[in-house]
């Protein structure tokens, strides 16, 4: 065990210390009081800093590499590596309150610089100042803020692993330095997770608020989906903070791309020839003004599906579910497709207030996925849509779900399946 010691002394006689990119391999960093001792030893240190400890393995008996209850405020700044957890929680009522900072738990492999003592050696030989910043256009990771209040991170379950930031309440913040190449508007796509329909995110430059996305029920905390929106944003450096204006989701990574208008992109260099993917469903639209091409299937209640002409995303018709009282209903397209990876998607909106409310596909060979539209109300067609289904058999049915109470709507319209 790696402790900070000093002889009984007055807490203001403390001097601080700093432990830089310490490697603790079956030990660990004791930053306490400590009342051991013919003469006991107390107050070992104050306002000390332990900077990006690498925990290799837990001492026996331990759960922490570094435990840090300082007299007055201490510091411990980025641990990394097997052996990353930081005990540093005291009773509002104990000697050594407040509490000591922490952060960067387990983000010690991300954290700039690496080595306090080296960093200042470049300067001083000098080197230039590490630049951090998050190029925009480009992708943000969530757990790679410079401030943050309220958050955790954990590991995400996502395509390409890492970390996610988690435990999002409202009013929770995470902040990030980003560099913005040019002046525009951007496509902000957000990667995220939840299993309520309460998260709402909002994307603040100082105190202007330059979008507002709505984050839906994906069915569970690490059930990803990607939702999008667009944001001004101004030339340089910044800080871009993600706000929490509703509680209950989790982030994974942000992605950023600058969206120009027709008339500054390139000229072509030669005819455009590609056709977009076909659409291989049968009446996506519901244009014939009927079911044509779908099948249906409802509970005890009666039909409560149609093709009509109120308020469509395109064209003249689209598709409703509703019923006076409680109901189920399904609406689905069955058809072989060359075996391959699609994508299943659908303009939807709703009412809210439904039990369950998904678009699915199932029968393509493996377990049935979903996309969650959840029973909050959506208030404008949102497009939602279900990537990489693989297709081992032959065939595929995709369709709409609602398991709805009395008097709830939905509406549909636009879907698509395509082969990627």
């Amino acid at each position: 065990m790696t402790t900070m010691t000093a002889t009984t002394m007055n807490p203001t006689e403390l001097t601080p210390v700093q432990l830089d990119n310490m490697t603790m391999n079956g030990d660990f960093i004791e930053a306490v009081y400590r009342p051991y001792g013919t003469v006991e030893h107390g107050w070992t240190t104050s306002q000390s800093v332990v900077w990006n400890t690498n925990g290799v393995a837990y001492a026996p008996g331990q759960s922490a590499v570094v435990k840090s209850g300082q007299f007055g405020r201490g510091y411990v700044i980025g641990t990394r590596g097997a052996a990353g957890k930081v005990e540093y929680e005291v009773p509002s009522a104990d000697r050594s309150a407040p509490q000591d900072v922490v952060e960067g738990v387990g983000m010690g492999a991300d954290l700039a610089p690496q080595s306090l003592y080296m960093d200042q050696k470049r300067i001083r030989n000098g080197g230039e100042t590490v630049v951090t910043d998050a190029p925009i256009p480009g992708r943000v990771e969530a757990e790679q803020y410079s401030a943050m209040s309220g958050v955790q991170t954990e590991n995400a379950k996502d395509a390409g692993g890492g970390l996610n930031v988690g435990w999002i309440d409202a009013g929770d913040w995470m902040d990030y330095a980003v560099n913005v190449a040019a002046a525009g508007t951007y496509k902000v796509e957000l990667r995220v997770a939840s299993q309520a329909d309460t998260g709402s995110i909002q994307l603040r430059i100082g105190d202007t608020t330059v979008s507002t996305i709505a984050v839906p029920n994906t069915g569970g905390w690490q059930e990803w989906q990607t939702v999008s929106a667009e944001a001004r944003l101004g030339e340089g450096r910044n800080t871009l903070r993600v706000y929490a204006a509703g509680p209950g989701f989790n982030l994974n990574w942000l992605q950023f791309t600058e969206q120009k208008p027709a008339n500054e992109q390139p000229p072509a260099q030669q005819p455009v020839t590609q056709q977009p993917p076909a659409n291989l469903l049968t009446n996506p639209g519901f244009e014939t003004g009927n079911l044509e091409g779908w099948t249906e299937w409802h509970g005890a209640s009666g039909l409560a599906c149609k093709a009509d002409a109120d308020k469509p995303r395109t064209g003249g018709y689209k598709l409703t579910h509703w019923l006076a009282g409680a109901y189920q209903q399904l609406t689905s397209q069955s058809l072989a497709v060359p075996n391959g990876v699609y994508t299943v998607s659908v303009w939807a909106r709703s009412g809210g207030g439904q039990k369950a409310l998904h678009l699915f596909a199932k029968n393509y060979g493996a377990a049935e996925v979903q996309a969650v539209i959840g029973s909050r109300p959506v208030a404008d067609y949102a497009k939602y849509a279900i990537d990489n289904v693989r297709v081992t058999n032959g065939r595929i049915e995709i369709g709409v779900w609602s398991d709805a109470n009395a008097g709830n709507w939905a509406a549909f319209d636009d879907f698509e399946l395509i082969r990627n």
